[in-house]
Formats: C-alpha cells, structure tokens, sequence
C-alpha cells in the first residue's frame, strides 16, 4: 500500500473516532436521580391542653354549713406548630460513557475532556430538578399552620364560660343562706325586745334572738324553710301579743341555733299575725288529727280565728296519726280510781266510754264506769298524766288491755307544726298561706 493510502486510511480512522465520541457523549440520556432527592419532611407539632381548677371553700358556721365557691380557672397556653423539616438532598450519576472514552487514544484524550464537559451541562439539571427548594409545600400546606385551630376553636375558651356562671350560682346560695349574721339585714332594733321566762327567771333580749331561739326549739332545721317563717311569726305574734298585756310568757327555747333557723327568721321578723288590725294570740301545736281543735273546745272560750280547721296531710304524719298506746287492767284502774275517787265495777270493759265528740274529732266528753263523765282533754292531762298524745283519740279493751288509738300529738289548736311541714312539702304553700289556713280570717303583715 501506498504512503498516501496510509495516510488517507489514518485520516478516515481519526475523523471516524471523533464522530464516535462526540456522539455517545452529547446524544446519551440523562442518567435517573430519584433515587437522590430526600426523603419527605417530617413535622413535630406539640399538641396544647388547657385546664381549670376549682376549689369549694366550703365555711362552717355553728351547727350547719353553708355553700360558698370560689373557682379559679387557669388561661389556655397554646404553643405555635413546630416544624422540622431536614434539607433535601439531590445528586446525579458520574458519566460513564465520559470514563469510558478516556480509553481512546492518547492524542484525543484532552479534546475530550473538553468536549464531554456536558457534565457541567447535566449540573443545571441536577438543579432544576431539586424541587425540594420550591415544591416543598410543607411549609404552605401543613395545616399545622394554617388549621392549627387551636386558638379559634379550642371550645376551652368557650367552655369555661359556664365554669364562671356556675361559680356565680355557687356564691348565690351564700349570700341567701348567708353566715352574714342575719341580724344585720333585719337589726333587733326593727323588731324591737320582748320578754319572756325561762326555768322561772325573767330575761328580755331582742325579738331576732328570742324567735330564733324558740324556733330551733320548736321545730328545728329539719323542717321546711315555709314552715319555719310560718312558725317565726307565729312565736313573734304569741310572745308579743303576751307582752303588750303585761306577761312575761314561759317559752321553750335552746341556746344554739342553726344557721337555717337564722335565715329563715331573718326574713320574717317582725312580721306578725293579725285580725281585724290586731295582734293575734297566734298559739301552735306539734301535730293534729285530720282537723285543728277550736279554743272553745279546750279552753272554754270562743277567738274567731281559733276556730276548727280541715288539716288535709295530717295522715301523713306516721309518727304521731294513728299512734298506739297500750295499758293494763291493774294500771288503768289506778289511773281512774286515782282521779275519780271511785271504786270501780269488776267489768273493765264498762270503764271507760266516748261519750261525745267535737266536729274536729277531738273527745268531748268521757263516761268513767257510767258514773262520772270527764271531758277528753281532762282524759288525756289529768286521768292518765299525758300519757297519750291526744285528745282525739279511739280506746278499745281487748284481751286484758286498753289500747288508745291516738291522732295528733298536743292540745290541737291554732298553727299545727307537723302540718305547717306537710303543707310545705306536700302542698307547696309559702308562710303566708300556711298561717292564714291555721289562723281563720287572720292576715299576715
């Protein structure tokens, strides 16, 4: 072969290695770098609480405890989101293709090099192709951000309105049944003094310490709140009534009072009992029979406003309606031989005879061995020492006994205590109505 073959021949071969590299290095495609983008951001949001505490400071005073609440409530802390979001990381492959060509020939390793400087040319790639920066919509879309509605729609805010109501509603009871001594809404002064006895002794005090005294005796904080006003101006308008004629009357009493005594004195005081513009001898009983005895009936006297009333709940009174009693032959003999001063007959079933009764039901009158007649009141206090209830009563000798069937418990006239309860639970009356059902015709003022 000629020298200008040769070198015609060695020409072609270069030009023909050239066009190979150049070709397998621009036209390759672009080498996958998914595999190199990070992984999704993680986001650490604290969750917030909020919480309120309340503490009942619960006073004593005396005998019974009021109700007063304090309520503290603790704000809601809310903290903002947190997000931790690491940087995303993105890289591409090494040109193989570029290593690969670096075999060639000596002569066209440096052109080479320069013209496979498209890895430079894929670098944008790896740039554009890292959305991390721009795409990641952690930042915009995270609701933690943007829904964290935590602080518009935490009810705990909204919620806690009903804690403040109830810590209004739990101070209220404390102003009504206040500990804030009673007297001071309605001064002793108001209702001015009155005198009484007690053991034989004379004493006068305020009418608010002598009522409350005499209430918590009388009924005590048992009983309904009506009935223990009602029995107040009962008390105030007996002591009272007494003490405008010059008597000092003897009262049952106590020395501590409860502080539902107080109160309910407290409201009334001063109130009184009235007919035709005067002060009523408004006198009061523990219990009665289905009706209240009249004044005529025990004492003798007629008082227009002490007058027999139908008590409707008196039936529910099971401590003392239809109570039972029971005696012997030898000591009801005793009892009747000791009043009477008569020998009685060897029947005992002659003893003793209901001979009459009053509209109330309560005993007018009793035959003592068909020989002597009592009235029941005289029955019940004088033949048998009170040991019975009642003047309104059944008796029945069976079997070598006398059994008393008793209905009520006291003389029966005027305010009945039980009852003025009963009317008060069971029929919802206030003082006012109770008192003007006892006290015919009478008025409250």
């Amino acid at each position: 072969m000629k020298r200008s073959s040769l070198a015609g021949f060695t020409v072609a071969a270069v030009i023909g290695l050239v066009y190979t590299a150049v070709y397998t290095t621009v036209g390759e495609t672009s080498p996958d770098i998914s595999e190199y983008i990070a992984a999704n951001a993680v986001s650490a949001v604290e969750d917030t609480f909020s919480s309120y505490e309340t503490d009942l400071f619960i006073p004593q005073s005396e005998t019974t405890k009021s109700t007063t609440a304090r309520t503290d409530i603790t704000a809601v802390t809310e903290k903002n989101p947190v997000s931790a979001i690491p940087e995303a990381q993105a890289g591409t492959k090494p040109n193989v293709v570029s290593q690969a060509v670096v075999h060639t020939a000596e002569t066209t390793t440096t052109p080479r090099a320069t013209t496979t400087v498209p890895v430079t040319t894929t670098t944008p790639r790896a740039t554009t192709t890292v959305p991390v920066t721009t795409t990641v919509p952690v930042t915009t879309t995270t609701p933690v951000t943007t829904t964290t509605p935590v602080i518009t729609t935490t009810p705990v805010t909204t919620t806690t309105v009903p804690v403040t109501e109830e810590r209004e509603f739990g101070t209220t009871p404390a102003t009504t049944t206040a500990v804030t001594t009673p007297a001071e809404t309605h001064a002793p002064s108001e209702a001015g003094t009155l005198t009484y006895k007690l053991n034989g002794k004379t004493y006068t005090d305020s009418a608010y310490n002598v009522v409350c005294r005499v209430v918590e005796r009388e009924m005590g904080s048992s009983f309904h709140e009506e009935a223990l006003k009602a029995q107040a101006v009962a008390a105030y308008s007996f002591i009272k009534y007494k003490n405008d004629r010059g008597i000092s009357p003897e009262l049952l009493m106590r020395d501590s009072v409860s502080t539902k005594v107080k109160n309910a004195v407290a409201e009334v005081i001063g109130e009184g009992v009235y007919y035709n513009g005067s002060l009523c001898e408004a006198v009061y009983s523990a219990s009665q029979g289905g009706a209240s005895a009249s004044a005529s009936e025990v004492w003798g006297g007629y008082v227009p406003y002490l007058v027999s009333v139908e008590n409707n709940y008196d039936s529910y009174d099971s401590a003392n309606y239809g109570k039972k009693v029971t005696f012997t032959k030898s000591q009801m003999k005793s009892y009747l031989e000791s009043y009477t001063g008569l020998s009685l007959s060897s029947d005992p079933e002659n003893w003793i005879e209901i001979d009459s009764r009053y509209d109330s039901g309560y005993v007018k009158n009793v035959i003592i061995d068909g020989r002597k007649t009592v009235s029941g009141r005289q029955m019940r206090e004088k033949v048998l020492d009170f040991e019975i209830n009642s003047a309104n009563f059944d008796v029945e000798y069976k079997n070598g006994e006398f059994i008393f069937t008793t209905y009520g418990f006291g003389h029966g006239v005027g305010l009945s205590q039980v009852g003025a309860n009963l009317y008060a639970t069971k029929g919802g009356y206030d003082y006012v109505e109770i008192l003007e059902h006892y006290y015919h015709g009478a008025t409250v003022r």
